[in-house]
This record gives structure tokens, C-alpha cells and sequence, in this order.
């Protein structure tokens, strides 16, 4: 089926028909993620959604599938772009109860909001090169010469105290 995960939909009845979805989302259907999203070239990829959603014992809904996209992040270490891959696997149950799971209305909902939560729960906080040699400007700097970045006119403010405290210290 197409354009599900964007419109609203009543779960009950989708669960019903054991319905089937693959669909791609664009990011301009997610508010929220392009917001938390750094605005960095690439960040464009659409996410590959699969998803089922089926009917379950206690007249409960199942709603299980897959998430996949790219993200290009900015790596916090090196400040160098990150490319960031994306899989996620879920189960969302929904109870009348809410005991166990979300909610379950009969009232119309859309899936990409839960999809879009997904995706922010996944998005790192500080995204990083999961290699340190990964990130280049670091390893260029200080893998060489220690010493190397140091001037002769390195201004060290504390250095007169030395002189202030005399050889027996405090």
C-alpha cells in the first residue's frame, strides 16, 4: 500500500486487512527530525520504511518493521563530517488497556509521527568518528610532533606564580 505512513490511519482497521506497507519518507515529512537534523549536504536521503501491521490476541494491534536512511553528521571530536547509517528494527504494540505498549484508539493516526519518533530516539547526541584515526584533522595535529603547535610566543598566564610562591610552594 502506498501513502499509509502519511495519512491518517484507524489501526484497528488496518489490522484487520494484515496490511503490508513500504514506503519511503522524504525528510520534509518530519518536522521534528529536519529541526534536529544539522543542515549539512546529503542529510536529503529518504528513509525506507517496512512495515506490518497485524492483529493481535486481546484485540490488540502489532505494528513491527524496519527503518533505514544515511544521515551526514558533523563528528564533535574533529568537527569533520560523519556519515552516520541507520537500521532500525521495532515492534510498536498498542492495547486498549495501555498497560503494555501505546494506546490504541479508534480514532485516525499517523504513522510517520511514530516513525519520526523513532528516528529521533536514534539520532546521536554527540556524534562522533567511531574511530579516533577516523578523524583527520586530530590525527594530522597531534600524531606528529608534540611539540610541533607550540610557539616561542605561547602566552602562559599562570607562569609567574612560580616565581610568586618561591621553591617551598603553598
Amino acid at each position: 500500500m502506498s501513502g499509509v505512513l502519511l495519512q491518517p490511519q484507524v489501526l484497528p482497521a488496518l489490522a484487520l486487512r494484515q496490511v503490508r506497507v513500504t514506503e519511503r519518507l522524504s525528510l520534509n515529512d518530519m518536522p521534528r527530525l529536519v529541526e534536529a537534523l544539522p543542515p549539512e549536504e546529503g542529510n536529503a536521503e529518504p528513509v525506507a520504511c517496512e512495515l506490518t501491521v497485524a492483529e493481535e490476541d486481546g484485540g490488540g494491534v502489532l505494528v513491527s518493521g524496519s527503518l533505514a536512511t544515511r544521515w551526514r553528521l558533523r563528528c564533535q571530536r574533529c568537527l569533520g563530517p560523519v556519515e552516520y547509517p541507520v537500521d532500525i528494527r521495532f515492534r510498536w504494540r498498542f492495547r486498549r488497556d495501555d498497560e503494555n505498549g501505546f494506546l490504541l484508539s479508534d480514532e485516525p493516526m499517523r504513522l510517520a509521527d511514530f516513525v519520526e519518533d523513532e528516528l529521533l530516539l536514534e539520532l546521536p547526541q554527540v556524534p562522533v568518528h567511531a574511530r579516533t584515526e577516523d578523524c583527520d584533522a586530530l590525527v594530522r595535529r597531534y600524531s606528529a610532533d608534540p611539540d610541533a603547535g607550540a610557539s616561542a610566543d605561547t602566552r602562559r598566564p599562570f607562569a609567574g606564580l612560580k616565581d610568586l610562591l618561591g621553591d617551598g610552594g603553598p
